[in-house]
């Protein structure tokens, strides 16, 4: 049962946020990685908010189905 609900819920959120993370971070980048250029930190903060983002409608739409809350 453990094993089903982390797949359910844990492993599509983890690969949503992954895959927007790695777009928005290529699209903006072009995969070029320079920590030295203020240009990739600004595409950093931006990947990681597009991550954050990204699963939330799944994540509330199973959360509101099984009758679960979050507080």
């Amino acid at each position: 049962m453990a094993a089903r609900t982390a797949m359910g819920m844990s492993m599509v959120s983890m690969l949503a946020m992954e895959v927007a993370e790695n777009a928005v971070d290529y699209h903006l980048t072009g995969g070029v990685v320079a920590f030295q250029d203020p240009k990739f930190w600004a595409a950093a903060v931006l990947s990681i908010g597009a991550g954050y983002l990204a699963p939330l409608p799944y994540n509330y739409l199973r959360l509101r189905k099984y009758g679960k809350a979050c507080h």
